[in-house]
């Protein structure tokens, strides 16, 4: 099967602009379809799916239950009633206790039977989950009191009933089946799981099915289809390249062969090795971001986190080279360098290797850190130690003295290696003439025969300098370790690696699940609360004389009751008429809202209904005034009038990927989307 790109759309994040939540969503569910898992639970799958999809969605995991012959476990949320047809059992769960597991057909009147009234209307997911609700529960006239009602009542109810009786006999005909067969389905299973593993698998016991090299293939051939997808980055740093290439190589453009530039030529070598490891700082971004793929495609043993770190230095190798050829070309000549293709390429090796290195060292904090932020506070700490003891900017007989505490820094450093080797690739077998402007001594009748040269390395009355013993005299650098710092680099770039793989496999930052966040109540917030509930009193002439409990309660409810007040009490009316929105789309144009017009009054809540993608959460952010990009027009206005700077600062916006159950605001006016059916 091949993939037209051109059709193929980001899914994005927080901040990545992609698909639609709800199409979000059907990607989920096709990665966990992709699994060929045994064992399939789906956990409030359909909430972000309107109705039709939802069923859709559920006749597809029958289909699937039913050909492949897996076990299905699903949770659903306001289940309609198709939905509820296609599944064989049902569990229902209250305080955590089982109040009734059986077949779903059976379900309705087992609950009927036991006293609760199923309105005509009410579905029967709907009925199922109200019986375990003690606000919305209704009972039969007559079996208001015989009817259980607290979680351990219906636990037992269902415990003396026959429908017990028929699980526990099922349970027990199963097991019965397994031990008459000799576990022939589970037999058959194990092999047919050996059967589909690679030969070639690391272990005979792997969840993965493929071997490592073939996960780190298939990630590789990943890594370079995301690349290309995000063409806006790559242009980017293209251009920053050229134009940092030119900007600085015409800083050093025409600089002297003579002794003059000696320094300055070190500087240009010293920016030409630096400039794309700092560029790639970049790699965090994606390393971090990244996670939660990785994290999940673990679990589904479809990749080894460890595939993924390996695949990316591979496609670092095709990706980096051209990057460092452009960039070298430009460098190299413009600064004058020694122009034979033998320094030339010696030189791009070392600048391409050392990218490498460098990239290596940022994934490998950023393996190890819990956030983007610790990722980047650590790369940048490390990268200005890197160029601090380069040896360039401080040169390295005076950082290595006894002197510098940190000295030892320069030899853990895998910039100071390929400095040393480009600087001998350079400046040996070069001779350079003393500029006039550094022989001493100067003045009216000194022989020039008795003059020398103002240059670390120089000798005695000597008008030229050997490259050689300039760098040797001033950094202690010689061309014989040219090789040897090759290996250094090579060695430092696969230790990043190794630290990197063993970081992604022992460590899992993936953010969990959320939850709803509990605050506790201290003393002082207790007392201020008592104080409110008190003054609130006082003013309406009512008396409190609840406990410390209900005071806390009563102020909770006084103070949402007041938010309440303070929203409703507002006269303002929020109105919009024929709105539009474009967006720039694949060089053309897209229309994503059509002249959409409607109205908010103080008191009124207003749903937006549409499918997946229609545009709910495009008019939210436009009518919110948080759309950064395209054209927005149409009529937007409070009481008739054009919106002021003072209406983002009175608009609360609750995002559907929120990580928390509940958004509170104390703002005027409160958007929020709703996907699906109410």
């Amino acid at each position: 099967m091949t993939a037209n790109f051109s059709d193929l759309e980001q899914v994005g994040n927080e901040y990545v602009r992609g698909v639609s939540g709800g199409e979000r969503k059907r990607v989920s569910i096709a990665e966990t379809l992709a699994s060929k898992s045994t064992v399939q639970c789906w956990d409030n799958s359909t909430r972000g799916l309107d109705a039709s999809t939802a069923l859709d969605y559920a006749k597809s995991l029958r289909i699937m239950t039913d050909v492949s012959d897996r076990t299905t476990l699903v949770t659903l949320y306001q289940a309609g009633e198709g939905i509820y047809e296609v599944m064989d059992k049902v569990l229902v769960i209250d305080a955590g206790r089982m109040i009734f597991s059986g077949p779903a057909s059976d379900a309705r009147k087992y609950f009927i039977d036991l006293g609760f009234e199923a309105p005509p209307r009410q579905t029967t997911a709907d009925f199922l989950t109200a019986c375990t609700d003690s606000v919305e529960r209704k009972f039969r006239k007559g079996c208001e009191r015989s009817t259980p009602k607290t979680s351990e009542e219906l636990e037992q109810a269902f415990r003396n009933s026959p429908n017990y009786r028929m699980l526990l006999q099922d349970v027990s005909s199963y097991e019965k089946m397994l031990q008459e067969t000799d576990h022939a389905d589970a037999k058959e299973f194990e092999r047919t799981v050996k059967e589909s593993k690679s030969h070639r698998t690391v272990a005979a016991k792997s969840s993965y099915t493929v071997s490592f090299w073939r996960q780190v293939l298939a990630c590789a051939q990943r890594e370079l289809w995301l690349l290309w997808g995000d063409k806006t980055t790559l242009y980017t740093k293209w251009f920053i390249i050229i134009a940092n290439a030119l900007i600085v190589g015409s800083l050093f453009y025409g600089e002297g062969l003579d002794t003059e530039g000696a320094f300055s030529r070190g500087g240009a070598i010293f920016f030409g090795i630096l400039f794309l490891s700092w560029l790639q700082l970049g790699e965090l971004m994606k390393a971090v971001t990244g996670r939660d793929v990785v994290a999940r495609q673990h679990d589904y043993a479809f990749y080894s986190p460890s595939a993924v770190t390996i695949a990316r230095v591979l496609v670092d190798l095709p990706v980096l080279l051209p990057q460092v050829i452009v960039f070298n070309l430009i460098m190299y000549f413009l600064t004058s360098l020694y122009v034979t293709a033998g320094r030339f390429f010696i030189y791009s090796l070392f600048v391409y290797i050392t990218t490498i290195c460098i990239t290596a060292l940022y994934r490998m904090f950023a393996s190890l850190s819990p956030s983007i932020d610790d990722a980047v506070r650590f790369s940048g700490i490390a990268l200005n130690l890197l160029v601090i003891y380069t040896g360039y900017v401080i040169p390295k007989p005076q950082l290595t003295s006894d002197y510098i505490w940190f000295g030892w820094l320069y030899y853990v450093n895998p910039l100071s290696y390929s400095f040393e080797a480009v600087m001998a690739n350079e400046f040996t077998g070069r001779d350079m003439a003393c500029n006039p402007a550094q022989l001493v001594p100067q003045g009216p009748g000194v022989d020039p025969a008795h003059q020398g040269c103002a240059i670390t390395g120089s000798g005695v009355n000597a008008k030229t300098i050997s490259g050689a013993q300039y760098i040797d005299a001033s950094y202690t650098y010689t061309r014989a370790h040219l090789w040897r710092n090759f290996g250094v680099v090579i060695a430092f770039t696969f230790l990043y690696i190794l630290v990197t793989v063993w970081g992604t496999e022992f460590f899992n930052f993936a953010a969990s699940g959320g939850g709803a966040l509990t605050f506790k109540k201290t003393k002082r917030a207790k007392k201020v609360a008592a104080a409110k509930v008190a003054a609130a009193d006082e003013e309406t002439g009512s008396s409190s004389g609840s406990s410390g409990t209900e005071v806390e309660g009563a102020s909770a409810a006084d103070n949402e009751d007041q938010a309440l007040k303070e929203i409703s009490g507002s006269e303002a009316v929020f109105t919009w008429e024929d709105v539009c929105y474009t967006v720039p789309y694949q060089g053309g144009e897209r229309q994503l809202l059509n002249n959409v017009k409607g109205f908010a009054k103080p008191g009124l809540m207003v749903a937006l209904m549409g499918a997946s993608g229609a545009g709910k959460t495009t008019l939210l952010n436009t009518l919110s005034q948080r759309q950064t990009m395209g054209v927005v027009t149409g009529d937007m206005l409070v009481d008739g009038k054009e919106l002021g700077v003072e209406f983002q600062r009175g608009t609360g916006f609750c995002l559907q990927g929120s990580r928390y159950p509940r958004c509170t605001t104390d703002f005027k006016w409160t958007l929020t989307a709703y996907r699906g059916h109410p």
